[in-house]
């Protein structure tokens, strides 16, 4: 994740499915394996936020607000302040949703 706003394949040269994944598509199956895993949850939420960025800030911003919505904070396996700084930062993205770009 170098360049953040490129989500492509680990490697172009990937030899097995691994590297020829997008982090979107790891991070997703990660989800699907590990519902309860409020971490896995969260890191995906941020890494798909990150498609929103041409289209919907709104968006970018809701998709981490639904995770932590779904998991109260004792159920939570993140330390609670790499939550609090992640937020602080997307927290800036919430006047979006109020001026209705959803």
């Amino acid at each position: 994740m170098d360049d953040y706003l490129n989500l492509g394949p680990l490697s172009a040269q990937g030899g097995n499915d691994l590297w020829r994944s997008t982090p979107v598509q790891l991070l997703s199956k990660a989800a699907y394996a590990l519902p309860e895993n409020f971490t896995v949850q969260f890191v995906r939420s941020l890494v798909t936020g990150q498609a929103w960025f041409g289209s919907s800030w709104c968006a970018l911003y809701l998709e981490p607000v639904n995770v932590l919505a779904n998991f109260p904070s004792e159920k939570r396996n993140l330390r609670p302040q790499a939550v609090q700084n992640a937020m602080e930062y997307l927290n800036l993205y919430e006047s979006y949703c109020l001026q209705g770009d959803i």
